[in-house]
């Protein structure tokens, strides 16, 4: 397989992946939230940035399990896609404009996603798809 289908099927696998990941926090989260009551409103959207960087983390690890080569490239690529889809899902369904916490988002995304790419790479182990 060559090396750019095979960039692809990792980076769009460890996205799902990531996703997935976020989503099972985001519920987990909102559990928690809803069965306390303790969270104050304003911290919502730090932890949701939180979530999306645990995401990211996996997101770059499962990219580059697949990939086996350039970590933190792979890991930023996945990051990013990440944040693209959840932030493109973000203003589809609200009505909020782009503002500092997507930024801080961002900024979350590409480092967690970078550094679950490095992370990826430190076990031999590899996962074939």
């Amino acid at each position: 397989m060559s090396d750019k289908k095979q960039l692809v099927k990792g980076v769009v696998t460890g996205t799902v992946c990531g996703l997935l990941v976020t989503m099972l926090l985001n519920f987990i989260c909102a559990a928690v939230m809803l069965k306390t009551g303790l969270l104050p409103a304003e911290l919502t959207g730090y932890i949701v940035c939180g979530l999306l960087a645990a995401g990211a983390v996996a997101a770059g690890i499962t990219a580059t399990k697949i990939t086996r080569s350039a970590g933190l490239i792979v890991g930023l690529i996945a990051g990013a896609t990440m944040f693209l889809l959840v932030t493109i899902a973000g203003l589809i369904k609200s009505s909020e404009t782009v503002g500092v916490m997507t930024v801080i988002k961002l900024a979350s995304c590409l480092a967690f996603g970078g550094l679950g790419g490095i992370l990826g790479l430190k076990e031999n182990k590899r996962i074939k798809i």
